[in-house]
């Protein structure tokens, strides 16, 4: 492991301030991602302000842990930047840049996306395109943005030039080369958990205990899905008791649990949203395989819990016909993809890889193959490093952001801004006479 760098003179990378914007009231992946990075380095000694409500769970994060960092709130004097501040943000956020942030014209930005889309929803009404693949964003963003979408292209090109915009994984960068038409070379930035000490391996008992930690919607749900269907099978097929702990609560959760209904040969459990304190604590002592994919996946992994990713499907495929992929196997950064068309896949059969992890005597060496794949590539102090390089190559400032148009938007986007304006205030005061 690279240790860590240590600050300049100055106290922060190229003599700046770093500035973690992310208000939230929810302690969601991103929240998380950006809490794991400003704490380390904050943790290092760096200048650290963090952007946030009173009790928002980025300030929370760091509080407690007794880090020292500046709290601001996002209001008038929140929202103003210096010319000595790098501002880190989710990709998704930059569209705050146009309704009140104040920086000054040096100020740098550095954007982290954590979502193949986060490129796309920059433009104003993009929910509007509701086929979802990358060719028909392409077709729709340039239909009702003909010259903002030129504008977010800019934007995105520039950042990449100029060391401001960065992508979690290939598929992120790949799906705003797609939409974007964009040449510039991206810059792949894994997304990180923090440091914890590997879990001893469990000792094997008859009961196959199965965890999913994420949100129960959208491309999420024929993942659990899936994973449900083909416990099913194995139990099914075995005669040995599985378990199935499903953490975490979305729209889909009516859905899910009439599923496992049916089920006779693996018993799910939906314990709903839960603290990351007690995820890791289920993990540790009631789990023996952790299956999903994205940043909650890595919190198996950090523990040395073997790690599955099954993919997020917004196709339908027949559970027989879904592949899958230990974390382990995954290229560097990579922690599963949205399948949009079923010869997307790859890995192998999903009950073929479970089957595998079924022996007993597999486990222990799964498990250690995770932990590894996470020191090498997700630890929180690896990114940390590889983000002050990036920090120390930032040039991209607000008047280079500027330059580019992205702080303008066209007619149609400003209509559409002020019909959500208009529909958000009606919405207020109809739930305010409630």
């Amino acid at each position: 492991m690279s240790p860590p760098p240590v600050p300049n003179s100055a106290g922060a990378p190229g003599s700046k301030n770093l500035v973690f914007y992310g208000p939230s009231g929810r302690e969601g992946g991103t929240t998380l991602l950006l809490a794991r990075v400003a704490a380390e380095f904050s943790r290092r000694g760096f200048p650290v302000r963090i952007v946030d409500f009173a009790d928002g769970r980025l300030a929370a994060h760091l509080s407690q842990r007794g880090l020292p960092f500046v709290h601001t709130l996002p209001d008038e004097a929140g929202n103003r930047f210096e010319a000595d501040e790098l501002v880190v943000l989710i990709l998704l956020h930059a569209k705050l840049l146009l309704r009140g942030l104040r920086p000054h014209p040096q100020t740098r930005f550095f954007f982290w996306s954590t979502h193949p889309q986060d490129g796309f929803k920059l433009l104003p009404g993009a929910n509007l395109v509701r086929r979802e693949d990358d060719r028909t964003r392409h077709i729709g963003g340039r239909l009702m943005h003909p010259r903002y979408w030129r504008r977010v292209r800019a934007f995105l090109e520039e950042g990449a030039r100029r060391s401001g915009v960065v992508y979690m994984d290939s598929q992120n960068s790949m799906a705003s080369q797609r939409v974007f038409s964009l040449d510039e070379p991206r810059t792949i930035l894994p997304v990180a958990t923090e440091d914890a000490e590997a879990m001893a391996p469990p000792v094997p008992g008859p009961l196959r205990r199965v965890t999913w930690v994420g949100r129960l919607e959208h491309f999420k749900t024929e993942s659990v899905l899936h994973a449900m269907r083909t416990l099913e099978a194995l139990g099914l097929e075995t005669g040995d008791p599985v378990r199935f702990d499903v953490i975490g609560h979305g729209a889909a959760r009516q859905l899910l649990e009439a599923e496992a209904a049916r089920l006779q040969h693996v018993k799910v459990i939906f314990h709903g949203t839960r603290p990351s304190a007690d995820i890791e604590t289920h993990l540790r002592h009631h789990a023996d395989l952790l299956v999903g994919h994205g940043m909650s996946l890595l919190e198996g992994a950090r523990l040395g819990l073997p790690s599955l990713t099954v993919d997020g499907f917004l196709i339908a495929v027949p559970t027989e016909r879904v592949l899958a992929r230990w974390l382990h196997d995954e290229p560097d950064g990579e922690v599963g993809r949205i399948i949009e068309a079923e010869a997307e896949q790859t890995g192998q059969p999903l009950r073929a890889l479970l089957k595998t992890w079924w022996a007993p005597e597999a486990r222990a060496g799964l498990g250690a193959a995770a932990r590894r794949h996470w020191e090498r590539t997700h630890r929180v102090g690896e990114i940390a490093n590889r983000a002050l390089e990036l920090f120390e190559a930032n040039t991209f400032t607000w008047a280079r952001i500027e330059a580019t148009g992205f702080s303008r938007l066209d007619a149609s986007g400003r209509v559409i801004e002020r019909v959500k304006q208009v529909v958000s205030t009606l919405r207020r005061r109809w739930a305010d006479r409630g």
